[in-house]
Order: C-alpha cells, then sequence, then structure tokens
C-alpha cells in the first residue's frame, strides 16, 4: 500500500499537476512501468485508484486520460520519530531528514518518545495506522524486559535506523564507524606517551550498540599499539543518570576506583561528552593535584556539553579529545534511503551504511556563541 500511495502521488505530480492538458492521453502502462521501475500490474491499479478520484478517465479499448477536473494530490507522509527531540544530536538528524523530504515532494510528521521505549512503539503503531509511507527511526536503547519489537512487527512498513541500530532489529540502517574512531582514539593517545589508558564502560554496554563499538575499537586499539588490555581500567557504571546529569555517585565511584589504582590511568576514554565533562569535573574537584596529567576524551561533538563546560568555568575549561560525527549528514542518508526503498519497490532490503566519524578536539571558540540569557548550575 505504501507503494502504491508514493507511485500516485508522483504521477499525480508528473502528470497532473498541469503538466498534460484535461482530455490528453497518458502514456501506456508498460511505458509507465519502465518509467517507475516497478510492474505494470502495479501501475495499473495506480491508475485505476486514480480514476476513482476522478483524476483519470479510462476509455474502453483506448487507455487512460486526464481528467477535465484535476484537483493537487496530498504529498505522502514520512515519519521521523527520536529519542530525545531537545537535545543537540536528535535536531542535527532531523535537519537532515527535513532536507530530504523537502526535495522529494514528501511531508514529515515527527514524534519525539522521551527516552521511552513504550511511548517509541505507540507513536510509530499511530503513525503506521494514519497511512504514513515509511519511517526514519533514532531509536532508544532496548533493554532485555522490552523485546526488539522492530524484528516482529510492522514488518511492510519500511523504518530506516539511525546511530542506535542492533542487529537483532533486522532493519536498514545508517551508522557511524565507531570502532575506528575509537582505535584512532587510543592512537592519539598512544603518540602523547599514554600507556595506562581507562575506558569507562556503561553498564548493559550490549545494549549500546555504539558504546559497545567504541569498547571493541578501544581493545583493538590497545593491541595495535602493542599495550595490555587491563581490566581494572575498564570499571562499570550507571550511564543513564550520568548522560542527563553532570556528577552522579555511579560514575564518581568508577573515576576515584581507577584515580586509587597503584598504577592510576594516565587517560581516561569516557563512551560520550557528557561523561567526558562529568569525568573532567570529577577529576579537578576531587585529584586536582593530578587532574592535569590525566588527558580525557568523549565522543559527538555535543555542542550542548560544550556550552555547560563554558558555562561553569566562564570559559577556562579544559578541552577534551572528541569525535566529529555529521548526524546532519546521518539524516540525510536515511531519508534518501527511505525514499529510495519507497519510489523503488525495494521491500526494505537489510541494507547497511557505514559514515565515518573523525577524531577531533573540542575547540575552546564555541564559548564566543554562549548567550549570557543562559544559566546552568553544575553539581
Amino acid at each position: 500500500m505504501a507503494k502504491k500511495t508514493v507511485l500516485k502521488t508522483v504521477i499525480t505530480k508528473d502528470y497532473l499537476s498541469g503538466q498534460l492538458e484535461p482530455g490528453e492521453k497518458m502514456p501506456s502502462i508498460r511505458n509507465m512501468a519502465q518509467q517507475y521501475n516497478t510492474s505494470g500490474a502495479t501501475i495499473s491499479k495506480v491508475f485505476e485508484i486514480l480514476a476513482a478520484e476522478k483524476k483519470l478517465v479510462k476509455k474502453a479499448g483506448s487507455g487512460y486520460y486526464a481528467s477535465e477536473n484535476q484537483t493537487a494530490e496530498e504529498k505522502p507522509k514520512i515519519g521521523f520519530v527520536v529519542n530525545c527531540l531537545l537535545e543537540s544530536i536528535g535536531q542535527k538528524v532531523l535537519k537532515g531528514v527535513q532536507y530530504v523530504t523537502h526535495h522529494s515532494n514528501f511531508t514529515l510528521e515527527i514524534g519525539d518518545s522521551n527516552f521511552d521505549i513504550e511511548k517509541e512503539y505507540q507513536i510509530i503503531k499511530t503513525m503506521y495506522e494514519s497511512g504514513v509511507a515509511g519511517i526514519v527511526l533514532y531509536p532508544n536503547v532496548d533493554f532485555p524486559v522490552n523485546p526488539c519489537y522492530l524484528s516482529r512487527e510492522f514488518r511492510n512498513l519500511p523504518i530506516v535506523v539511525v546511530d542506535m541500530y542492533k542487529p537483532e532489529m533486522n532493519r536498514p540502517h545508517v551508522i557511524f564507524d565507531n570502532y575506528q574512531a575509537a582505535k584512532e582514539m587510543v592512537y592519539y593517545f598512544a603518540e602523547l606517551g599514554k600507556r595506562h589508558i581507562a575506558f569507562l564502560k556503561p553498564e548493559h554496554i550490549d545494549q549500546y550498540s555504539s558504546v559497545n563499538e567504541r569498547f571493541r575499537g578501544y581493545i583493538r586499539g590497545l593491541s595495535d599499539k602493542e599495550m595490555s588490555f587491563e581490566p581494572n581500567l575498564c570499571p562499570s557504571f550507571d550511564l543513564g543518570f550520568s548522560a542527563n546529569k553532570l556528577d552522579t555517585d555511579s560514575l564518581r565511584d568508577a573515576v576515584n576506583y581507577l584515580m586509587s589504582q597503584t598504577t592510576p590511568p594516565d587517560a581516561i576514554i569516557a563512551p560520550h561528552d557528557f561523561t567526558a565533562l562529568n569525568v573532567v569535573n570529577i577529576l579537578k574537584r576531587n585529584f586536582h593535584n593530578r587532574a592535569d596529567s590525566v588527558e580525557v576524551a568523549g565522543f559527538d561533538n555535543d555542542h550542548f556539553a560544550t556550552r555547560i563546560a563554558m558555562l561553569a568555568s566562564n570559559g577556562n575549561v579544559k578541552t577534551w579529545k572528541t569525535t566529529n560525527p555529521n548526524f546532519v549528514t546521518m539524516g540525510e542518508r536515511a531519508a534518501e534511503l527511505l525514499v529510495d526503498i519507497l519510489l523503488n519497490n525495494k521491500n526494505c532490503p537489510l541494507t547497511e551504511m557505514i559514515l565515518p566519524c573523525p577524531v577531533i578536539s573540542f575547540e575552546k571558540e564555541h564559548a564566543a556563541h554562549i548567550s549570557n540569557s543562559h544559566s546552568i548550575k553544575v553539581s
């Protein structure tokens, strides 16, 4: 149904929006099937729908003709469902999706699950029942208590997953090369002479696909640089709270544990920038005599973390190493993949698209863009 809906809209746009004069004959079903890379049966069905809507007139033995009463066709809808639209990453992905839908004759419907997987499911269900042609999904973490519904439900609805993809979802997806990025992070620290590089592991790390790839890349990077993997330098902590707070007991305990080792780390890799910011704060507060000797790294170039860091320190913040994934491009590629599936009747193939994830340093000049009207308290 999604394929016919999209094709009906495209044919209306291409032929029945002023291109043909009223009463002018449409191309043959065979020619249309070749033009739109689909079957004659599909074109025939779309023509029947357009005739029922009085946009085409069928003449026995002659074919289909443009109606005398052509009307504008409602554009088909694509959904974008995100785990948190307020976060900068979600906004960047949305920007990319919007660019593609604007230039592809689709309208966009947006849903924000606000880190609630049950709400995510209900949003997708509602969009599906309302007739969206397909969905770009930035999913929530799918813990074992919430089985992965994407693998068994809505199978005739094209859904392209971005970033937080897991193989059991069994959907086309666009991800970043976090494995390579973490290796390069280790290489960078090794070149600085660091030999005891820690990695802060979230509890349930297997449920965070991108973070799990970073951990795998970290281990490979150590091996490539002939450094031993030290399990005591990889403590677990509760990521769920540190993601949206500047300090937690769990993270503080993990950092304290690292710094209490006989040979403490000379570099710490955090799973993302917010945790990196937290680590910098904890080191400065609890280990101020040694804080400057410990390099810190995060991921995702999260400008919101930068803003908080700058505001908390009046612009005098220790920068950390991070990655610079282009989430706008991710949104564009995901939407392009979805549109391609819809227009070319590809039956939602299991396509994987991996985008580069370069390593950079947080830029201090972000401070110049911070508005004095904002005030964020650091705990």
